[in-house]
């Protein structure tokens, strides 16, 4: 019998996709407006992303291998970030889709992409002994 193969990297990337979504679209927006710093919600963009690419590029490079994980997993969050500004766009009445939202998206998917591709040593499980 086969041991069954470990995805922990793929079902953490769909569990932070579907938080995405969750703020994307069925949280409500903060009523009372407080802001603790100009900007803070291109930083979370940011953070999300980068988080989600990631999950990605660890999924695309130890469960399903591929030939360019980094470059995969990065352009999966980009789009990913495009479609949820398309569909708040599109979809909903009390959310609007924002280029600078998606501008956020995508920097925090290719930092995180740049960093695993400049300094992969500290992103890279240790070898199995």
């Amino acid at each position: 019998m086969r041991p069954l193969k470990n995805y922990f990297w793929l079902v953490l990337s769909i569990v932070w996709s579907g938080v995405i979504v969750y703020f994307s679209f069925m949280s409500p927006e903060s009523a009372d407006g407080i802001v603790m710093f100009e900007h803070q919600d291109k930083l979370g963009h940011f953070i999300f992303y980068a988080v989600l690419s990631f999950s990605l590029i660890k999924t695309f490079s130890q469960e399903i291998f591929t030939l360019s994980p980094i470059k995969l997993g990065a352009a999966t969050a980009f789009a990913f970030g495009g479609l949820i500004e398309l569909c708040q766009h599109f979809f909903t009445l009390d959310r609007f889709g924002s280029m600078t939202d998606a501008f956020a998206n995508g920097l925090g998917a290719l930092l995180m992409a740049l960093l695993i591709n400049k300094l992969p040593k500290p992103f890279r499980p240790s070898p199995k002994s």
